[in-house]
């Protein structure tokens, strides 16, 4: 929740795009392509628009989320361990076995 009520992701409601932001709210980086940004971002043109800082939240979200939908369950995440709560299943898709040569 918000100061004005729920927030959501993404681009709607529309009338946020009227809104005016001030200087000292928090302002989020705009990209208008999002490969190009990253590309310039390896180069050390720019900062990307997603940092590995706040990417690696979403990333984990999306990859939570698909294996409570492979294991048709609801599933409990420890932040903290990385890991599920008393799920073996769960806990094994969370990583693969690499393939030859790559190797950690």
């Amino acid at each position: 929740m918000g100061a004005r009520g729920p927030q959501q992701a993404g681009r709607q409601p529309k009338s946020l795009l009227n809104e005016t932001i001030g200087a000292d709210e928090i302002n989020l980086f705009k990209s208008a392509d999002h490969h190009v940004n990253f590309i310039d971002s390896v180069k050390g043109k720019t900062r990307p628009a997603a940092n590995i800082d706040i990417a690696i939240y979403s990333d984990t979200i999306c990859n939570l989320q698909q294996i409570a939908i492979l294991t048709g369950r609801r599933l409990q995440w420890d932040p903290d361990r990385e890991s599920f709560v008393n799920d073996d299943e769960a806990n094994r898709m969370l990583d693969r076995p690499m393939r030859e040569p790559w190797r950690l």
